[in-house]
């Protein structure tokens, strides 16, 4: 691969709001680690192996306090890299000024088309960092309820939510009052062990939500003792059903048998 300089070869061409084409040396090339996933070693093979310059994309730059960040082609630059031996050298970028962290943020999570797409676990991460206010709100509501979220990593600690992406949905499925209310409940009932806000008890819980009134209390004196095993192995039996429809349906008879003559506690919704 040749090498040039930003001032030779090829002129800088300013773009105005699409920023300007110019070619950097990779060496002042940065990343900022509250935005970016993690490096995909088998994308950047591929990206190398399939390596075609008429067609190829400039990678996207913020010049920022100073400093050339990444928000788009963090696969590409490492693939030329690759393809350069490992070894400095100038690469074709576009660069806007003006952007804040925050606006970078925004740009990396919206990344579809050409690039791959980002998964919801670094979308989410860049969101809070472009202080989303819905991603804000979400994780507030979880830390209130007595959980610890964290955007940079799936820990499957008690106490902590591994099933990030599924919290997220059962955030917007149920609105920030319910969905805080439900992580109480179960934060309540097993003392936030974490298979009761894995993928399928936080989908299942909340399917149960949208069919009963749920009082916490009561839901807590029923459920204390009833272990991970009860509920899915009663959950198996419905066959047919999604995992979450099942592991809804397992709550409600196991409810159902143990409250079934008490009145007036629980309300079924229309």
């Amino acid at each position: 691969m040749s090498k040039r300089t930003h001032t030779e070869g090829a002129k800088n061409m300013d773009l105005g709001n699409e920023g300007k084409v110019m070619w950097l040396d990779n060496s002042c090339l940065q990343l900022c680690p509250d935005i970016q996933r993690k490096l995909d070693p088998a994308r950047v093979a591929v990206i190398a192996e399939n390596f075609d310059p008429r067609i190829a994309n400039p990678v996207k730059v913020s010049y920022r306090d100073g400093k050339y960040f990444v928000f788009d082609g963090m696969h590409t630059r490492a693939a030329l890299m690759s393809l350069n031996g490992g070894k400095d050298f100038p690469i074709f970028c576009r660069v806007y000024s003006g952007l804040t962290k925050e606006r970078e943020a925004e740009l990396f999570a919206a990344q579809f088309g050409a690039a791959a797409p980002v998964s919801m676990i670094y979308r989410l991460r860049a969101m809070e960092v472009a202080k989303d206010k819905r991603v804000l709100s979400f994780l507030q509501a979880t830390r209130d309820s007595g959980f610890k979220i964290n955007l940079g990593s799936r820990s499957g600690k008690n106490g902590h939510i591994a099933a990030v992406c599924e919290a997220y949905k059962t955030f917007c499925a149920l609105g920030s009052d319910e969905y805080e209310k439900m992580l109480t409940i179960l934060h309540r009932t097993w003392a936030g062990e974490s298979w009761s806000v894995s993928k399928y008890m936080l989908s299942g819980m909340a399917r149960f939500m949208q069919m009963y009134e749920v009082k916490a209390d009561v839901f807590t004196r029923i459920f204390r003792k009833v272990e991970q095993d009860d509920i899915m192995d009663l959950a198996d039996q419905f066959s047919g059903m999604t995992k979450d429809g099942a592991v809804a349906s397992a709550l409600a008879e196991i409810f159902e048998r143990k409250v079934a003559a008490t009145t007036g506690t629980w309300l079924k919704k229309e």
